[in-house]
């Protein structure tokens, strides 16, 4: 069964909502410049550019799952946090991140 285009939609929009909740909780900018500089710092694959921040923040775009790791652990959140209703601790976004190694050495 196919996800119908309104139900991609409104994916699109929580998962931006929640990026961004997160985000101001942790007392963080939400500026799409902020979290393309923040990314990029612990991204080990090609850079991202602030366009595709933009489309993070503003629900046009859900990012692939490696870069959701990251997501993850530069907003100190678990990725079930991003992706469901209730933000998990961050202590989960850290193993997540140490366990994949993904963006260079992991963290302690």
């Amino acid at each position: 069964m196919a996800v119908s285009p309104h139900h991609k939609e409104a994916a699109r929009h929580a998962f931006s909502g929640r990026l961004s909740d997160s985000l101001k909780k942790s007392g963080r900018s939400t500026s799409p410049t902020y979290l393309v500089t923040e990314f990029n710092a612990h991204f080990g694959g090609p850079k991202v550019h602030v366009h595709t921040c933009r489309k993070w923040l503003q629900g046009e775009a859900i990012p692939t799952q490696e870069k959701l790791v990251v997501l993850a652990h530069v907003d100190d959140i678990a990725i079930d946090g991003l992706l469901a209703h209730t933000p998990s601790a961050g202590k989960n976004a850290k193993l997540i991140w140490a366990h994949t190694g993904i963006g260079g050495v992991p963290l302690q």
